[in-house]
């Protein structure tokens, strides 16, 4: 492995208002102190025709600039980040030359939590694995970019407005009024109420991190909106019924699971209302699905269930907030109970997640990124990122051995239902045929 030669030091000269705002975001939100403490890690990949060690240094120096707390580290004890800008680029970057770009990305994908180890650098690596000269071939992918992020300082909204080379500052505006204060009191009684449950769970819990893994899968965006329509169903209820129903339903003669599936999805709001994170802008909605004997039973079934939630529903997240923010009280004055047991445990099966389109423009469209691919490592939970770009989607599925083992099923069913998969790193669309889809309902 070989560091970029120049040693560059990044500092957000000249910040306005707004990112003196977002500086003094750095102590934790009850959202963060979780997502900080359980490790949880997310990444943007793609492949790309068009990237040297030069050029790779300076995106990276240019996305901590439209995006400050890229250069943050955490500092749990105290429950705060800390800035650490100016920082040294090529500390934070690798370059890898490689031979062939065979099992990627794939193989770069797997949960590390090297970046929360070295206390003098921030939660932000970036890695290029780049072909060596002998091994391109005109018109082919040269190369992997990949960037591996805390996800209490980065979500899926951040990643699609960098691409566009558009600053990611959480300068959120104030919470409009949301719910009664009874009812919020009463969401910090049952959470109170519901906190015993959850350390006995969390101690009963036999997750072991170390032993997930992360797979992707790349479906033709075209034949998903086709099926979508022939089935009378979201976009969004397809893809979720597709990767729920190929691991846990009858899907290539599979034994159906009588017991319903409780999983979690996470969604983007158009306002803010007091109960809402003051960093992290997505809310996590919780929903019950039950087996069905055929797909097209289960996804309308699926649909007809996410339809019920309406946009701005705060419910879930109220309550989310309020067991967060008590356990991070208590965990002041108990900090022995917990462990990071505690921390891999989630009262769900799977999370689902649709982050917002990733379509390349401005000044970063010369990388000619193709094959994005979003993820998220929460170490002990399955889970599946959901990327939409101009022509196709990727799956990112992260799961225990059991889920993995049905990760096939997946795309067996994609072709059950006439939906391709699309070559690996295929050039997206140009010209007139690029116009984006429409946006998903619901993407975080």
């Amino acid at each position: 492995m070989a560091h970029a030669e120049t040693s560059t030091a990044v500092s957000v000269a000249g910040a306005g208002e707004a990112q003196a705002r977002h500086a003094r975001q750095l102590g934790y939100t009850d959202f963060q102190w979780y997502f900080s403490n359980a490790r949880n890690t997310v990444y943007w990949a793609a492949f790309t025709d068009n990237v040297t060690p030069e050029r790779f240094h300076a995106l990276v120096a240019r996305l901590i600039e439209l995006a400050p707390q890229l250069g943050w580290r955490q500092d749990d004890r105290r429950h705060t980040h800390v800035d650490m800008k100016p920082v040294a680029v090529e500390r934070i970057i690798a370059w890898h030359e490689v031979s062939t770009l065979d099992g990627l990305p794939d193989a770069a994908l797997q949960h590390s939590e090297d970046l929360f180890d070295d206390p003098s650098l921030p939660c932000f690596r970036a890695a290029c694995w780049s072909l060596a000269p002998d091994a391109r071939k005109p018109g082919a992918n040269t190369a992997l970019i990949l960037f591996r992020f805390s996800h209490a300082l980065m979500e899926g909204v951040d990643a699609a407005l960098l691409l566009r080379a558009r600053d990611s500052i959480h300068d959120l505006p104030p919470t409009e009024p949301g719910r009664r204060i009874p009812q919020r009191m009463l969401s910090h009684i049952l959470a109170a109420l519901l906190m015993p449950g959850h350390f006995v769970s969390a101690a009963l819990h036999r997750s072991k991190p170390a032993d997930f893994r992360l797979k992707t899968l790349v479906l033709d965006r075209g034949d998903l909106r086709r099926v979508a329509n022939q089935l009378g169903v979201q976009q969004r209820s397809l893809l979720f019924a597709l990767v729920m129903y190929g691991i846990y339903g009858i899907a290539m003669g599979a034994k159906p699971r009588l017991k319903p599936q409780i999983a979690a999805y996470s969604r983007l709001s158009s306002r803010r209302v007091a109960g809402d994170d003051d960093f992290m802008r997505l809310r996590m909605h919780l929903t019950m699905i039950r087996n069905k004997p055929s797909f097209a039973d289960y996804v309308r079934a699926f649909d007809a269930t996410l339809a019920k939630v309406k946009p701005d529903s705060l419910g879930f997240q109220m309550h989310y907030n309020a067991v967060l923010g008590l356990h991070r009280r208590l965990s002041r004055l108990l900090p022995f109970v917990y462990g990071r047991r505690f921390f891999h445990y989630l009262p769900y099966e799977f999370v689902l997640s649709l982050v917002p389109p990733q379509m390349n423009a401005g000044e970063f469209s010369d990388y000619h990124f193709n094959d994005i691919y979003c993820g998220s490592h929460t170490p002990g939970v399955n889970c599946c990122v959901f990327t939409p770009q101009q022509d196709r989607f990727s799956l990112n599925v992260y799961g225990n051995p059991k889920v993995m083992a049905r990760f096939d099923r997946i795309a067996a069913l994609a072709v059950e239902l006439g939906i391709r998969e699309k070559p690996r790193g295929s050039a997206q669309k140009t010209g007139a045929a690029a116009r984006p889809e429409p946006a998903i309902a619901g993407a975080r």
